[in-house]
C-alpha cells in the first residue's frame, strides 16, 4: 500500500488570544478536535477547516512580551500561513481592562519576522454580549490601518456562540490560502 496524500493542501495557521476566548472557538466549529494538549501556562487544540490546519493556542494568563515564542510554544507559532486573533470585545470595560495585554500580543506577533508578510484575520468575539465593541472601534482605538502594513488582514465580528458567523470568519482566511496556491 502506497503513501496516502490528501487531495487538497493544508495550510498551516496560528489561531491566538487571551483565555477562554479563543478556547470555545473550535467547539462552536467542529466536533473532531485532532489534538488537545494541555502544557505549563498554555494550552493548545489543533483542528482541520477546509484546506486549513488550525493550531489554535491560548494562554490562562498575560505574562511577559515574548511568552509565545519560548520553550514549549514556539513549535505551534513556526511555519505558519497565516494568522487568527481573537479579541475579546465583550464590553468597553473588559476590553479596556484586556486592551493594553491584547494589543501589546498582537503587535508582539506583527513585529516577529517569520509572520512578516502572512494574512492576518482579527476575530471581534462575543458580539452576543451586551454592548460589545464594533470592529470599526477597534480598528480605530488599536490604529490599525497604521499599524498592519504590506499584508493582507480582515477583521471580522462573530458572536461567540454562533457556528456560521465564526465559520464566515474562517472561509476568509481559507479563501486567502487559495490565493497563494
Amino acid at each position: 500500500m502506497g503513501i496516502f496524500y490528501p487531495s487538497k493542501p493544508k495550510f498551516k495557521i496560528m489561531m491566538t488570544g487571551i483565555d477562554s476566548n479563543v478556547e470555545e472557538i473550535p467547539r462552536y466549529i467542529t466536533n473532531e478536535i485532532k489534538e488537545s494538549m494541555v502544557l505549563i501556562g498554555m494550552n493548545v487544540q489543533t483542528f482541520d477547516y477546509k484546506n486549513l490546519l488550525i493550531n489554535n493556542w491560548y494562554r490562562d494568563r498575560v505574562s511577559d512580551k515574548n511568552y509565545m515564542m519560548r520553550g514549549e510554544g514556539k513549535p505551534f507559532f513556526e511555519q505558519n500561513n497565516g494568522i487568527i486573533f481573537v479579541i475579546d470585545a465583550e464590553s468597553m470595560e473588559a476590553l479596556d481592562w484586556y486592551y493594553e495585554s491584547q494589543r501589546k500580543i498582537f503587535e508582539d506577533i506583527l513585529n516577529e519576522e517569520i509572520y512578516k508578510s502572512l494574512p492576518i484575520l482579527l476575530i471581534a468575539n462575543k458580539q452576543e454580549k451586551n454592548q460589545p465593541i464594533k470592529a470599526n472601534e477597534i480598528c480605530e482605538k488599536w490604529d490599525l490601518k497604521n499599524i498592519i502594513k504590506n499584508r493582507k488582514w480582515h477583521i471580522m465580528e462573530a458572536r461567540s456562540n454562533s457556528k456560521e458567523e465564526l465559520m464566515k470568519a474562517l472561509d476568509w482566511m481559507s479563501e486567502q490560502m487559495t490565493k497563494i496556491e
